[in-house]
């Protein structure tokens, strides 16, 4: 809890709940390797209360999420019939899909 204090202190620039969340992720991770053991489950959840509750509300921490742009079926589909349909280079691959013989193999 002093190490999240003491770098919202020290890096005034840290204003998203996220970023303190991913040096405690961080911290865990150091002490992990460090100790060759997991940070005790209670003192991990006091350490999340304390972030979601007193860091955020003393640092004015921003709690806002952004939407990021996913990939659907529709945007594969595309991917894949301007790949297959719309590509006109003749590969091995595709004189292998076609029945080719194995003994009749294009050089590379």
């Amino acid at each position: 809890i002093t190490f999240l204090d003491w770098t919202l202190n020290t890096f005034p620039k840290i204003r998203k709940r996220s970023t303190v969340l991913e040096y405690k992720r961080v911290f865990f991770m150091i002490y992990r390797k460090s100790m060759n053991c997991d940070f005790d489950r209670e003192a991990a959840s006091e350490m999340y209360d304390y972030i979601m509750g007193h860091l955020t509300i003393s640092y004015a921490l921003d709690t806002t999420t952004n939407e990021k742009p996913v990939l659907n079926v529709d945007d594969i589909y595309l991917i894949l019939h301007h790949h297959w349909v719309h590509d006109r280079v003749m590969t091995w691959r595709r004189t292998l899909g076609t029945g080719a013989s194995g003994n009749k193999l294009p050089h590379p």
